[in-house]
């Protein structure tokens, strides 16, 4: 059982074992409550007299924090010799260690604080102290590095920001002395860092090399295989990087003399994982011309933030790399090509094409691309057509210049795709191309769970999305019409769609040309339409294609400016599994569910069979100013499961359930059951005078929650027989 919060101090900790006091309020230990079988103890801020710790026979762990204003840094701790079992020991802003000399069991200690003295006398006593930690740690007189060497049982050393580096020279030296040491953590100048500084037993390191114009490398060794640079690159510590090596992160460099980072003297065969951040001079990853086959390892590479590349690697050593599953280049501006074709004639290479001098990365599954504006083509004219067997996640970002994915040969023209059209063996999972005006899809023919697309023209990647189950278009450029022609399959196999800001986009599809798909979106489950402001209607002309959204559970539509109709009687009529409808910012909607004339136009007697939408749930109307009722009377009797309705801001809005405009003059009434609503919420409704017309009244048996504000007409609810917890707002 752990106890932390300050409360409990005036309870008895006997059930506890550990103790954890750490939060920044002063406050006093009553040493009489504490258990004497306590075994770990955290405290921060707090007035304890040493003598307390000589009944905690049992404390193994003990850390204490002396706030500015606390005694507790002047407190003697002369009784933690008698602990017998105190194996870890951290100490904050004390002065007097005289008593560390006495503490044989300890294993683990670590120290902050400014101007300490004598330490160096104490600490060489120590002899079964396993981890050292002076982070941070001031000394007034100099470190003798000798003490260093004493610690024969040393596994972890921890010395960055310590004063005690500027003897490091000699404590270099006695580290080679350490046999068990295996973790380092130090600060060095550049005068230093030299080559015969080697840590060839360590397994993680932390150390940062500064040199005199204040610029800093700092090496980090998470393991043994785990290598992670940042500042300043210098050749001898990339020399020091071990063969076995499997992650390598190099960021933030500035030197002006890193331009290629592996040469031929390095040979990273195991390397498994590759980050490059922020190195503002490198140009190449390896060099052009090299018969070393190096990297053949490497399943993640991963480059961002290096303006001056301008090509990662050459084909030969692209060749090798057949255990990549994911690449990502971003923000390289000035990268002309990933891989370097050899020089030669056009009939050399063509020849090589689908010989074993082909290129193919059989085992990458995600290639994602961005922000580079000087990338005209992603693989060179050797990739094979099966060169990218399993990918699953590909993904191309504002690249302005980029034309195809492979590039094609000498003498054909861009549209030509027999030689560079790409095959793949399973569907891809996700699809996205954003901002890239100058590429197609005729690179090639895909199956795809998911496709997205961002500030491109739809027309050119119809191929890509025509058999995708998730579809998201924003900023389209040019389109007018979802589903142009028959000649598609009109996404039948589409489950969701989201459509956001293609401000040409006027419909899904548009039958008045004579030319639609015969079927439409059968098996659409979700859609969603934002901010399209020349959206007119969901299909354009009285008779939509057969099975037009008759799948649909969940409708968003918001910042539809044009829109005044949403769903025609015949498309009403098919939502038989619609759940949730959400409309937002639709200024000109008059309509959600129009009714039918006998001419095809709208009429206000008609009836909708029973139960038309017999799973919706839930309505939420948001700031449609011209929108004058909700729902029709003549849908009241199938709305079997409807329980949340919700309106808010629509000024011309009168009923929430009305009759549209009678043109037969008969009077109209009835009652209405309602028999799952459970919350209604009418808000900012200026014109609204009732739920319902005078003549009609409402059962709703489950209503909990009926909130109302800022209708300012509404005289009765005309609602019936509501829950009797019935809460009135």
């Amino acid at each position: 059982m752990i106890k932390s919060r300050l409360e409990l101090l005036n309870e008895s900790f006997e059930p506890c074992r550990a103790i954890s006091l750490l939060n920044i309020e002063e406050k006093k230990l009553p040493g009489r409550l504490i258990p004497s079988n306590l075994e770990i103890l955290l405290l921060k801020n707090c007035d304890v007299q040493g003598t307390c710790f000589q009944w905690m026979k049992e404390l193994k762990a003990l850390s204490l924090t002396a706030g500015k204003h606390c005694p507790v840094g002047m407190v003697s701790l002369y009784a933690l010799t008698s602990l017998p079992k105190l194996r870890a020991l951290r100490l904050e802003n004390f002065e007097d260690f005289s008593f560390l000399r006495n503490l044989r069991t300890l294993e683990v200690l670590s120290l902050r604080g400014l101007g300490f003295e004598g330490l160096s006398n104490e600490l060489w006593r120590l002899e079964n102290l396993k981890i050292l930690d002076l982070t941070d740690c001031t000394f007034r007189s100099r470190f003798p590095p000798n003490v260093i060497q004493r610690l024969s049982k040393l596994e972890e050393l921890y010395l960055k920001g310590s004063n005690i580096c500027e003897t490091i020279v000699d404590i270099l030296v006695q580290i080679n002395f350490l046999s068990r040491l295996t973790a380092l953590s130090l600060r060095l100048s550049l005068d230093h860092f030299t080559g015969d500084v080697m840590f060839p037993k360590l397994e993680r390191y932390d150390i940062s090399v500064v040199d005199p114009y204040k610029l800093k490398c700092d090496l980090f060794s998470i393991t043994e295989k785990s290598w992670k640079i940042k500042g300043l690159i210098l050749l001898n510590v990339v020399s020091l990087l071990p063969e076995n090596l499997e992650s390598f992160e190099v960021l933030d460099n500035i030197d002006k003399f890193l331009e290629c980072l592996i040469d031929k003297s390095l040979r990273l065969s195991n390397l498994k994982q590759l980050y490059l951040h922020n190195l503002s001079n490198l140009s190449c990853i390896g060099e052009l011309a090299t018969q070393h086959v190096r990297l053949k390892g490497l399943v993640d590479l991963r480059i961002t933030n290096c303006p001056s590349l301008k090509s990662l690697f050459p084909l030969s050593l692209a060749q090798s790399l057949v255990l990549l599953e994911i690449l990502e280049i971003s923000n390289c501006p000035r990268l002309k090509q990933i891989v370097t074709e050899m020089e030669g004639d056009e009939e050399k290479i063509s020849s090589s094409i689908n010989s074993h001098n082909s290129l193919c990365f059989p085992n990458l599954r995600e290639l994602y691309i961005g922000n580079c504006c000087g990338l005209v083509y992603i693989f060179p004219t050797l990739m094979a057509p099966q060169g990218l067997p399993l990918l699953e996640n590909l993904a191309i970002h504002r690249c302005p210049q980029l034309k195809q994915v492979v590039r094609p040969k000498e003498g054909r023209v861009e549209n030509d795709v027999v030689l560079q059209q790409l095959q793949f063996s399973k569907p891809l999972m996700q699809f996205s191309v954003s901002a890239c005006p100058l590429l197609t899809d005729s690179f090639v023919h895909l199956d795809v769970e998911k496709a997205c697309f961002k500030e491109v023209r739809l027309s050119t990647f119809k191929e890509s999305f025509s058999s995708a189950k998730h579809l998201e278009v924003h900023y389209a450029i040019e389109d007018h019409n979802l589903v142009p022609d028959a000649k598609g399959d009109g996404l039948n196999g589409l489950t969701s769609l989201q459509l956001r800001d293609c401000k040409d986009l006027e419909c899904l599809v548009d039958i008045t040309t004579g030319n639609g798909p015969i079927f439409v979106f059968t098996n659409l489950k979700r859609l969603s339409i934002e901010d399209m402001f020349g959206f007119e209607t969901l299909c354009k002309g009285h008779h939509p294609p057969q099975g037009f959204l008759r799948s649909l559970k969940v409708v968003n539509i918001k910042g539809c400016r044009k829109l005044e109709i949403l769903f025609s009687p015949s498309v009403t009529q098919s939502l038989v599994f619609l759940e949730e409808l959400t409309i937002e910012f639709c200024r000109e909607l008059r309509t959600l569910f129009s009714v039918m004339e006998n001419d095809g136009g709208i009429r206000s007697n008609s009836c909708f069979p029973p139960f038309c939408l017999p799973k919706l749930k839930t309505l939420y109307i948001r700031l449609c100013s011209k929108l004058e009722y909700v729902l029709p009377i003549t849908l009241a009797q199938g709305l079997p499961a409807l329980a949340s309705i919700s309106v808010f801001g629509c000024d011309e809005l009168k009923h929430v359930f009305s009759m549209p405009k009678e043109q037969d003059g008969v009077e109209h009434h009835g009652i209405m059951l309602l028999p799952s609503l459970q919350y209604l919420r009418l808000s900012g409704l200026e014109n609204l005078t009732s739920f319902v017309p005078e003549n009609f009244f409402v059962k709703a048996p489950a209503l909990k929650s009926l909130e109302a504000y800022e209708c300012p007409k509404v005289m009765n609810f005309h609602i019936q027989q509501v829950n009797k917890q019935l809460t009135l707002k």
